[in-house]
């Protein structure tokens, strides 16, 4: 999924938004992480991308060769691997019931793969 809009993001997240459906999705995308910057619209437009930036554990790929060496260069292996505050590994079962329990979607839209695309290059 390289260069799609958050909101595609929010809406693979949602759809599986649970311990057994976020273990099983490998995601080979844009490093969330450059969202961080933007926490406090994701934590309003994309709660689950918000949610789940601190329990991911990414894998960069190796960059392509000049010319070409800008194209895909954030795009990495990502994974849900929960962590404790301090960084230890746990269980999904040991994260609070408010990382699991979502506000509902906002309403579907024409340009709902698009949107987000201007925050993050």
């Amino acid at each position: 999924m390289p260069h799609c809009g958050r909101a595609l993001y929010e809406a693979l997240l949602r759809a599986n938004w649970s311990a057994r459906g976020l273990e099983r999705l490998v995601l080979l995308c844009n490093a969330f992480a450059r969202y961080a910057d933007l926490a406090i619209k994701l934590e309003t437009e994309s709660p689950c991308l918000s949610r789940i930036l601190p329990h991911l554990h990414a894998e960069p790929l190796p960059s392509l060769p000049p010319p070409h060496h800008d194209a895909l260069n954030d795009v990495c292996l990502q994974r849900f691997a929960p962590r404790a505050p301090d960084g230890a590994r746990i269980e999904p079962s040991a994260l609070p019931a408010s990382f699991w329990q979502l506000p509902p979607p906002p309403p579907a839209s024409e340009d709902e793969g698009r949107k987000g695309d201007e925050e993050v290059q």
